[in-house]
């Protein structure tokens, strides 16, 4: 018995990825306390997802006040060549995220949007297979306003 091939299938999601795909990468550095670590994971994801994409401003760091890392996201902005927004206090992951989607959904050529945590617990590696289940489910099953959610599976947690 044969079976066809997905209509989303690798070379596919991987265009769709890096052409694209906005992603909104949310900053929490809390005020007075020592961020190095915190700073060492984000640029590292940063960079994760800079090579995941062809353009960087399709990425965007989210700060969700101006006192809780907005000084090294601008450093890593300007570094990187990625958007960057920053609200004016502390309201939440949610109102970054907020944020940052409505920063790069003023890019018509945007068709996806990802939310990638800044301590690197989701990897840059694992977008495209989310946005091939979300073409698949578009194109093939014919949804429309199509959320893929990654799950993330650790034994030590």
């Amino acid at each position: 018995m044969s079976q066809s091939l997905p209509a989303a299938g690798a070379a596919v999601a991987r265009a769709a990825t890096r052409q694209t795909t906005g992603i909104v990468i949310p900053v929490y550095l809390p005020p007075g306390g020592d961020n190095s670590a915190g700073v060492v994971l984000l640029a590292d994801n940063l960079a994760a997802c800079v090579a995941a994409v062809d353009d960087p401003k399709t990425i965007c760091l989210a700060v969700d006040g101006d006192d809780c890392g907005a000084q090294e996201a601008r450093r890593m902005a300007q570094t990187h060549g990625v958007g960057l927004v920053v609200g004016p206090q502390n309201r939440g992951k949610l109102h970054a995220l907020r944020l940052g989607v409505a920063h790069l959904a003023a890019d018509d050529n945007l068709h996806w949007f990802a939310t990638i945590d800044a301590d690197g617990d989701h990897f840059a590696n694992e977008l495209m297979n989310l946005v091939r289940a979300g073409i698949y489910a578009s194109t093939q099953r014919g949804a429309t306003g199509v959320h893929v959610i990654g799950r993330r599976i650790s034994r030590h947690r």
